[in-house]
């Protein structure tokens, strides 16, 4: 049980990393949109972070086990799914494109996790409004690229 933890943790952290090393590519190929894309960044680094600290929590059984989805495929499949937005985005930048990718990542299966965990207090801090940040400037883009 206790592996099982470790390995589905060890993969919530590498999602995490992994959109704010996309949100860093966003940031990089829209310049008028750096602040916004160097934000959301932040925040996923700050939810690796968060997942990092309560890693040690396991030994002591004390680990929040709602800071993570149970099933380490849905992450496995995520991750999967934003290395290949990665390269698709690498390749192609499209400004629009990206708010509709940076949406449906906060829509998979680990960020849609914690997005349900609003109730508890520190992931609240944590976690609030990505989506619906993304959302709105997905909207307001779209309108001034005239889509």
């Amino acid at each position: 049980m206790e592996n099982e933890l470790f390995e589905l943790i060890d993969e919530a952290i590498n999602l995490e990393m992994k959109i704010g090393k996309l949100y860093s590519l966003f940031s990089r190929n829209s310049p008028q949109d750096k602040g916004f894309w160097l934000q959301l960044e932040s925040e996923e680094y700050k939810h690796a972070a968060l997942l990092k600290a309560a890693r040690q929590f396991i030994t002591f059984s004390k680990f929040p086990i709602d800071l993570v989805p149970q099933k380490v495929e849905q992450l496995k499949q995520s991750i999967s799914q934003i290395d290949l937005s990665y390269k698709q985005l690498e390749a192609n930048p499209d400004r629009l494109n990206a708010f509709s990718i940076a949406y449906e990542l906060e829509n998979l299966a680990g960020e849609l996790h914690y997005q349900h965990q609003r109730g508890n207090g520190i992931l609240l801090f944590f976690l609030m409004g990505s989506r619906e940040s993304i959302k709105i400037a997905k909207r307001y883009f779209r309108d001034d690229l005239g889509r």
